[in-house]
């Protein structure tokens, strides 16, 4: 992963006025399509998914198949088992993960144009038409073109509730992200959700600059173990854990240090529960 502008991207022009497809495909109201965030299960600081199509995009009814669900239940399973038990508080409704689906008013050679901003430009948009809510954090599969994989808010520096999966993005000299299945089984997650457990951990302030082993300017990844979700470095990414040795990031011991093991995002809520910084 690289940092680059301002947004944190997996590697594998002016606004326009937007337009949401307020009506869908034919029959998205006769089968309840979420189009907006519908009401809460529960309270507090929690992560919302999002279906998100270019105005051109082919819909692949990711939201409908099952297969979003399946990749939620396989990040979010992952994170609990890693941590020892807390969760990240998952947008729900009525007992099952809450996904909205969006298509927006620009077009996937317009978006994808943008770059590695394509991430700021789709929360500008997705802002814009009333769809963030200031409590929430976004996990978005965004079924369009892109030059990555993936990107994320990287704050202090950028500070954004939006990350996001980009479907059908390719990279340069890599295979097609297209080629990397979403997760299959709830037990097993893939690059795709990986990358999502890593934007989602960006999003809510990992890796803080005062961390031991940090690497880049202000805090972006470590570089002590590739075992480490939040590993760039030299050797082959195989994560396998979250905050190798528990003193960057995660469960450490440095009271002056961003933990997020105190995340208001959790579930059960912990003491002293913690904003990601600049919220």
């Amino acid at each position: 992963m690289v940092l680059a502008g301002l947004a944190l991207v997996v590697a594998c022009g002016k606004v326009q006025p937007l337009a949401i497809d307020a009506a869908g495909d034919p029959g998205d109201a006769a089968s309840e399509r979420p189009l907006t965030d519908l009401p809460d299960d529960v309270t507090g600081h929690q992560i919302h998914v999002l279906y998100v199509l270019p105005s051109d995009g082919v819909d692949r009814q990711l939201d409908r198949d099952g297969t979003i669900a399946t990749s939620v239940a396989a990040w979010t399973s992952w994170i609990a088992r890693k941590a020892g038990g807390p969760q990240l508080r998952l947008d729900t409704f009525h007992g099952k993960p809450d996904i909205t689906f969006v298509r927006l008013g620009r077009t996937g050679a317009a978006l994808a144009a943008t770059g590695v901003r394509i991430r700021d430009e789709l929360e500008k948009d997705l802002t814009a038409a009333g769809l963030i809510d200031s409590t929430k954090i976004y996990a978005t599969y965004y079924d369009g073109d892109a030059t990555t994989c993936g990107g994320s808010p990287v704050p202090p520096g950028l500070v954004g509730r939006v990350t996001a999966l980009y479907l059908d993005g390719h990279v340069p000299s890599a295979i097609p992200c297209r080629d990397n299945p979403l997760a299959a089984s709830a037990d097993t997650p893939g690059f795709f959700e990986l990358s999502l457990i890593r934007g989602v951990l960006h999003t809510l302030g990992a890796v803080p600059g005062c961390a031991p082993h940090v690497n880049g300017v202000g805090g972006v990844d470590v570089n002590d173990s590739p075992a480490d979700i939040m590993y760039t470095g030299t050797m082959p990414w195989a994560p396998s854990a979250i905050d190798v040795g528990h003193d960057d990031y995660w469960g450490h011991t440095n009271t002056s240090c961003l933990d997020l093991a105190h995340s208001a995002f959790l579930d059960p809520l912990p003491a002293g529960p913690q904003l990601p910084p600049g919220w």
